[in-house]
């Protein structure tokens, strides 16, 4: 039995031999009886009746004295013969490579031995300093001459000598210019000195090759320039408006006319159109629906919309004696508060609209 049904109950043992080993024997008398009176089908038996329906079968018990089947009885009209063929060969000769391929090794213990030096020739130099720091930074003459962190051997305050470590283990081939903390890692089993961290986090910061060619994964986000409101300002004195468009078909309307209260009290008022409105139709849903309750702003913040950049709404404006504040191209925080809006509204709708998406206008 394969390890696939190795894991089979007792009472799943007759029924597999039933289905897997038709056209044979199997099983004893006592099981024969129990396959008779089984009742309750599980999905794994269940799954065996189609496979069963396939054949004519008839279970017939035969004692062991008449039953001449040897116990790895096959089918009598199976006749075929797997023999081993010597004369064929599993690997042929095309697979094989003759020629050695020759693999360069770059010999890096050779630079670490001469780095090695020059550190240990800088140690006699500044033995009295070594000496200062040696109760302070636990350091200890492991070969009796130089001293060491450790195992690492310590460098003194040479400024180009440790520069030469850390390029060693950050700019050289074999180390492919990797981050401060692995760079950190690669040197501290070798090397030590005084704020080994800060100096290693300041080359690796001003490393001109990783500026050039790693991603920022945590890019700078722009400052924030928040407008500021004017004294005792009222509401809808000061409004960013802008569009959502794209929208499913609602009742006509494909667009919402997004109007922001940007100084006094933060609220929206939120107007269905269509995206082939102009800037009088502009001009005049915000007449019949925010100046009858809060009467003409002083200033307008938007984009550089079509519909609020327009010879229109330019001249309306300065009849009115309203302040036009536009952003600049790709420099979306200057109105910062509509985008927001926009962004609260279009979660809402998501959560709220009926699987259609043509009822967000009522």
């Amino acid at each position: 039995m394969t390890r696939l049904y190795c894991g089979f109950k007792r009472t799943s043992d007759n029924h597999l031999a039933i289905v897997r080993f038709r056209g044979g024997s199997c099983g004893t008398r006592r099981g024969l009886d129990w396959v008779s009176r089984w009742r309750g089908l599980c999905p794994r038996h269940a799954g065996y009746l189609p496979k069963r329906e396939q054949y004519n079968i008839i279970l017939e018990y035969k004692p062991g004295a008449t039953n001449r089947a040897d116990a790895l009885s096959r089918r009598p009209d199976y006749k075929g013969s797997n023999p081993i063929n010597d004369d064929i060969t599993v690997w042929p000769d095309r697979y094989f490579c003759d020629n050695h391929t020759s693999i360069r090794v770059f010999d890096m213990d050779s630079i670490g031995d001469n780095l090695d030096r020059q550190v240990k020739l800088a140690q006699y130099k500044e033995q009295p300093l070594l000496k200062k720091w040696a109760p302070t930074h636990n350091l200890t003459l492991l070969d009796g001459t130089h001293w060491y962190h450790g195992t690492a051997l310590v460098v003194v305050a040479d400024n180009a000598l440790r520069r030469g470590v850390i390029s060693l283990f950050h700019n050289h081939v074999t180390a492919g210019h990797a981050g401060i903390t692995k760079t950190l890692q690669l040197i501290t089993p070798y090397y030590w000195w005084p704020n080994l961290k800060t100096f290693v986090t300041e080359y690796v910061k001003g490393c001109a090759t990783c500026q050039m060619t790693k991603v920022n994964t945590h890019p700078t986000h722009p400052l924030m320039f928040p407008i500021t409101p004017a004294d005792n300002a009222r509401p809808f004195e000061t409004i960013a408006m802008d569009f959502i468009t794209k929208l499913p078909q609602s009742g006509g309307f494909d667009t919402i006319l997004t109007i922001t209260d940007t100084d006094c009290s933060k609220a929206s008022i939120f107007i269905p159109c269509h995206k082939t409105i102009n800037s009088e139709g502009v001009a005049l849903l915000y007449l019949n629906h925010v100046i009858p309750h809060y009467g003409i702003p002083r200033k307008i913040i938007s984009d550089r919309d079509i519909h609020f950049v327009s010879k229109f709404s330019t001249e309306l404006c300065c009849i009115l004696n309203i302040h036009q504040n536009i952003s600049t191209a790709y420099h979306p925080q200057t109105d910062g508060a509509s985008e927001r809006t926009n962004q609260t509204l279009e979660q809402y709708l998501q959560v709220f609209c009926g699987t259609q998406q043509n009822n967000w206008h009522a």
